[in-house]
């Protein structure tokens, strides 16, 4: 699990959710995978939660569930995010979801929400339905009123990662089956640590292969999966050969 992920588990346990969160801290993007994983974790319908495997965890990865909105500025220059957008949501919040048991309101640059639309929304963060959960992401919550960020639980991100590890982004990319078991062997010669950061990152490498259209469902599970046992094999030392091993089993032969 990645460090994005491990911040927002923290926060959920027995698929009991809190009806408002703020994410915080990393940078945009990092903002936006914690929502997507939290997102994910509050419609799923498998085990663990999120599994990453059901129909909902898949609809919200690739960016399509119907219980899912997006509340942001209208327009780019836009300064920020008017009432009326507020309003929309605070009405769109009393309908009942399509598909899921809830539905999620991420609403993507909390901060420049101005205050009337903030005062529009505190209602429905107060009084919310039991079937709803808001996912606030914000670069500075001190520009949230105090009212707003008390009805909310905050998830703090930790620092954005630095460039992904060339090792982890070789396995992943467009190439043929022997490149790529060429690109996993090597991961044999890294160092302990260097093998961890690796084995770390090929699932936010494998995540950007997805979205660009270039992996298939099957494989980024699958290697999310195999990474997840690898990390628990790192831990009590198991070899670099085996972990290398492990990682090749994810990708078709």
């Amino acid at each position: 699990m990645d460090r994005i992920q491990a911040a927002v588990s923290k926060h959920f346990s027995g698929g009991r959710f809190v009806h408002a969160y703020i994410i915080t801290g990393s940078d945009a993007d990092g903002r936006g995978q914690a929502a997507q994983y939290l997102a994910q974790a509050a419609l799923c319908e498998g085990e663990p939660v999120p599994c990453g495997a059901c129909r909902h965890c898949r609809k919200v990865l690739r960016g399509v569930h119907p219980d899912i909105t997006y509340v942001q500025r209208e327009k780019s220059e836009d300064r920020e995010i008017k009432i009326d957008a507020a309003r929309a949501l605070r009405a769109q919040a009393s309908v009942r979801p399509n598909e899921a048991e809830r539905s999620v309101f991420i609403i993507r640059e909390a901060d420049t929400l101005n205050t009337a639309s903030q005062n529009a929304l505190l209602k429905v963060f107060e009084e919310p339905a039991d079937f709803v959960v808001f996912i606030l992401l914000a670069e500075n919550t001190q520009r949230l009123l105090e009212t707003v960020r008390s009805r909310c639980q905050e998830i703090s991100l930790p620092p954005a990662d630095k460039e992904l590890p060339q090792a982890a982004l070789a396995i992943v990319r467009p190439q043929s089956n022997l490149e790529r078991m060429a690109a996993i062997t090597e991961l044999e010669k890294l160092s302990r640590s260097e093998l961890g950061e690796a084995v770390s990152a090929l699932p936010a490498a494998a995540l950007r292969e997805y979205k660009a259209g270039r992996m298939t469902d099957a494989v980024l599970f699958g290697l999310r999966e195999k990474c997840a046992l690898a990390e628990k094999y790192l831990a009590v030392n198991i070899s670099a050969s085996y972990i290398s091993g492990l990682i090749m089993t994810a990708f078709p032969e």
